[in-house]
């Protein structure tokens, strides 16, 4: 039960130590808490690739307790270099042996390029500069970053 319970602080670290506190919810009132369940929620608003969370719980009293500690890894796509003069590399997270689908589409949403990868993938490009979008099917959803194109050089 909720009953003693004043609110959540949300703490975060980039290695597990030097918690930083990124917000507070609020806690239900004790009516609330003896007659329903509640959900509660909180953004980051500017996630680490590589981060650390867990709750501080408040309760009226002023005690506190904390949540376990949760590791989370943001799937991404990494880009490099970026801008680029039209040679690139793409990495993805680890896929587990399976290949992954690239789409890369201009600023219209036009697919320029579409390619399979188990992991890197390296491109030289004969599109003309410019911004563009490249994405990916990940496990956790959708990936997508954008690329800017600069000219038509070769590797660096």
């Amino acid at each position: 039960h909720e009953t003693d319970f004043s609110h959540f602080e949300i703490e975060r670290s980039p290695t597990g130590s030097n918690w930083k506190a990124l917000g507070a919810v609020a806690g239900g009132s004790v009516l609330e808490a003896r007659e329903t369940e509640r959900a509660y929620a909180f953004t980051d608003t500017d996630p680490l690739p590589v981060a650390y969370y867990r709750l501080r719980i408040i309760d009226r009293d002023g005690s506190f307790s904390f949540s376990p500690v949760v590791h989370l890894e943001r799937m991404t796509i990494r880009v490099f270099p970026n801008p680029s003069s039209g040679y690139f590399t793409v990495t993805l997270p680890p896929a587990g042996g399976r290949t992954t689908e690239l789409y890369l589409h201009d600023t219209t949403g036009r697919l320029v390029l579409r390619a399979r990868t188990d992991g890197a993938y390296e491109h030289q490009t004969t599109l003309p500069a410019g911004v563009y979008f490249i994405s990916a099917d990940l496990a956790s959803g959708r990936v997508t970053q954008r690329v800017v194109i600069t000219g038509r050089n070769g590797p660096p």
